[in-house]
């Protein structure tokens, strides 16, 4: 009876480790799940970035003055954004990372809360979004003087 304990006394702590090592995995890939919902990911459907090289000037500015200037411009902060201003417009990007970018999820309507997605009411199209990308992922330099 003791060799036959012997044999099979390294069952229970292997089956136990098992367990333990499958609830962990299962455990993490719940969390990165859900951080994925909350905060955005790559792998979340964003527009592919323009190959082009942008200019805010002549092309990030149009798209702010089109969808974004009613209500986040010459004084209205809608939701505490001014994105006529570039501190204020630098302060939801992440230079060089346009899928980790504020703007980015909120204007492509991926990842974060529905309640943030922007504009609420008018989709900016996936060329819009993927020129906003690229200006981002390329720096987020301004060409034009700030305004004052």
């Amino acid at each position: 009876m003791k060799t036959r304990t012997s044999r099979t006394a390294w069952l229970l702590p292997l089956t136990s480790l098992l367990v333990l090592a499958s609830v962990s995995a299962y455990i993490a890939s719940a969390e990165e799940h859900e951080g994925k919902k909350k905060h955005g990911s790559s792998s979340l459907k964003l527009p592919p970035a323009a190959t082009r090289t942008i200019s805010y000037t002549n092309d990030v500015k149009p798209i702010f003055s089109d969808m974004c200037f009613g209500c986040h411009a010459d004084g209205q902060h809608k939701g505490g954004y001014r994105m006529d201003t570039p501190a204020q417009i630098l302060s939801i990007v992440k230079k060089n990372n346009s899928a980790g970018s504020k703007l980015i999820r909120m204007t492509a309507r991926v990842g974060g809360e529905s309640d943030e997605y922007m504009p609420p009411k008018e989709k900016l199209t996936a060329e819009q979004v993927g020129v906003l990308r690229a200006w981002v992922d390329q720096g987020a330099k301004f060409d034009e003087k700030p305004a004052k």
